[in-house]
């Protein structure tokens, strides 16, 4: 069983079809990407699997359960998350702090996500405490801080 599973998902802004027919399967472990020139429907596909575009036709699974239909916050509390591209932060929390927001502290979740967990060998769990969000670099943005200033 995939671990997350897309079936011939269609998707659509208004009359627009934007997604057709997307397949996609990814085991557990595996590391996908997902490339295309701009427009070519990689943020969509992403939007679709959380919920916030949701695909019109198709099925989108999670762990063998069928997801798609469901409420975006429905679909994080079962373990997928999404960064989206415009790295929306809050400008007045440290690189860190904006990590922590997403921290899961629901009781039903048997292994809570942490920031060390996630990524300990970044920058941003030894140094990331006092770097604001909005001061990251363009290629590593979603993950460490840049130098603080002097």
């Amino acid at each position: 069983m995939a671990l997350l599973e897309l079936a011939s998902v269609n998707t659509f802004y208004g009359r627009s079809h934007i997604l057709f027919d997307v397949s996609l399967s990814v085991e557990k472990g595996e590391v996908v990407s997902l490339l295309g020139r701009n427009g070519a429907g990689k943020s969509t596909t992403f939007r679709s699997i959380i919920g916030l575009t949701p695909p019109r036709t198709g099925e989108v699974s999670f762990r063998g359960e069928r997801i798609s239909g469901l409420r975006p916050y429905q679909i994080c509390r079962k373990g997928v998350g999404f960064v989206p591209e415009d790295r929306r932060c809050f400008p007045d929390l440290t690189v860190r702090e904006n990590l922590e927001v997403a921290v899961r502290r629901e009781k039903q979740t048997s292994s809570p996500w942490t920031v060390e967990k996630s990524i300990p060998s970044s920058p941003v769990s030894r140094s990331g405490r006092r770097t604001s969000g909005t001061s990251c670099r363009a290629g590593s943005s979603r993950c460490s801080p840049s130098p603080a200033p002097s």
